[in-house]
């Protein structure tokens, strides 16, 4: 390993996964697994090492800071959440049933989220997009695993084995 420090990040009970790391660089948002269950607690570690923050009460698959670091939004089984950076103040904002829902990105204005869903029955995988309020949630194309490229141009993904690169649409 080259390029600067290296750090030990705090243990976790059984396994920490990595989700994002702040725009400032100064945090790790990471999930906390605790056995086999498939949702863990949110947590916020600092960069490059020093004691884990717990993100309120929430227990996640996977999670993303908003673009300006002030809410987050989290997957847990077929619903999608909204809390504040802290944990504080969650509220499911949409649920799609029989879908495992993962991977939210917050689109680069702050304004809806999109995520993959996973049908249980099919077992496809769908990009959706929901309004941060909740409203508006449609689904968008089969494909999993997206993230806004840094510039908010393109939103990036895979699908069929290829990455693709969709232009954000333009008003």
């Amino acid at each position: 390993v080259s390029g600067g420090q290296v750090a030990t990040l705090p243990q976790y009970r059984n396994r920490y996964e990595a989700e994002q790391i702040s725009r400032d660089g100064s945090e790790l948002l990471a999930v906390g697994f605790n056995g086999d269950s498939s949702n863990g607690a949110l947590w916020a570690l600092p960069l490059p090492n020093g004691p884990a923050r717990r993100l309120g009460e929430v227990f996640a698959e996977d999670a993303s800071w908003s673009p300006d670091g002030k809410k987050l939004a989290y997957c847990r089984a077929s619903d999608i959440y909204v809390a504040n950076a802290d944990g504080s103040e969650s509220r499911r904002i949409a649920t799609i049933p029989q879908e495992s829902l993962y991977s939210p990105t917050w689109a680069p204005d702050g304004n809806s989220i999109r995520l993959t869903g996973s049908n249980l029955i099919v077992q496809t995988g769908w990009i959706w997009e929901v309004n941060v309020d909740g409203g508006k949630l449609h689904r968008l194309f089969e494909a999993s695993g997206g993230a806004w490229a840094p510039s908010g141009n393109y939103y990036v993904f895979s699908r069929d084995r290829e990455l693709w690169a969709l232009p954000k649409r333009r008003n």
